[in-house]
């Protein structure tokens, strides 16, 4: 807000995300964009998205000739261009049975570009979704995966083993976000059409295109550099067992001789 009033700005665009409706069984499906935001309280990049939506709101609020078009954009991806978030978020996906299993949206990054160029060139004051037409089952996720089918578990043990996944570099879904790969929130994009924005690639393919590479090739270089040395150190442990165990054997021989 510094760098804002510094420049005397009095329109305002912000990119956040649909994370911030949250997870929510009693949320109305589609999400649209009069839903209260009520991010997953574990997961501080939601929350810290929804504090920002409130700061530019207060800000717009003070003077009748400020304006703020917020994006709340679904999960979004792209050849080469998936964010470590979005490949979280589809690496959580499908792991329920049946019935239980969500619906998910996967957003192109070339329809997100496309859609801040129509609110932009519209001047429009307000918040809009983002998102492609429909959604996917969550069976049809799966499919997409290749996942066989899984015996379910407690909500609270799979979130404990993706905890401990993430923490010894053996999953990527961070502390916060299993929630939102257990419970619909896909979202209403009427309000953005309205404008004249049409999504130009379905979930299906945007969903495809995005995860053809495996999960831990969008991870940070220093989380990669951690993992090597953790690599390195149990592999002299074993060399250095592997020597021991050789050395015992020998001497025993000897001895026996």
């Amino acid at each position: 807000m510094e760098e804002v009033r510094r420049v005397s700005a009095r329109r305002v665009v912000m990119l956040s995300s649909s994370l911030v409706y949250g997870p929510h069984a009693n949320s109305r499906i589609p999400i649209t964009e009069d839903e209260v935001i009520r991010p997953e309280v574990s997961f501080v990049f939601a929350r810290q998205l929804s504090s920002v939506e409130h700061v530019l709101d207060r800000w717009r609020r003070g003077s009748d000739d400020r304006s703020v078009a917020v994006l709340r954009p679904t999960v979004t991806m792209g050849l080469g261009a998936s964010s470590s978030l979005a490949r979280a978020l589809a690496a959580g996906s499908g792991r329920r049975l049946g019935d239980e299993e969500p619906p998910a949206q996967f957003l192109h990054i070339d329809d997100l570009a496309a859609a801040v160029e129509t609110v932009v060139v519209s001047e429009y004051d307000g918040v809009v979704n983002v998102a492609p037409d429909g959604w996917v089952p969550g069976d049809r996720v799966r499919a997409l995966l290749g996942r066989r089918w899984q015996i379910p578990v407690p909500r609270w043990v799979r979130e404990q083993l993706w905890a401990l996944q993430w923490r010894f570099q053996r999953g990527p879904i961070p502390p916060g976000l299993g929630p939102y790969t257990t419970t619909s929130w896909v979202v209403a994009n009427d309000r953005l059409q309205s404008l004249g924005w049409t999504s130009s690639v379905t979930n299906e393919q945007t969903f495809v295109e995005g995860t053809e590479s495996p999960w831990w090739a969008s991870i940070t270089p220093k989380r990669r550099q951690e993992l090597a040395l953790g690599g390195v150190v149990v592999g002299v442990v074993i060399a250095v067992s592997a020597i021991v165990l050789i050395g015992v054997r020998a001497f025993r021989r000897r001895r026996q001789r």
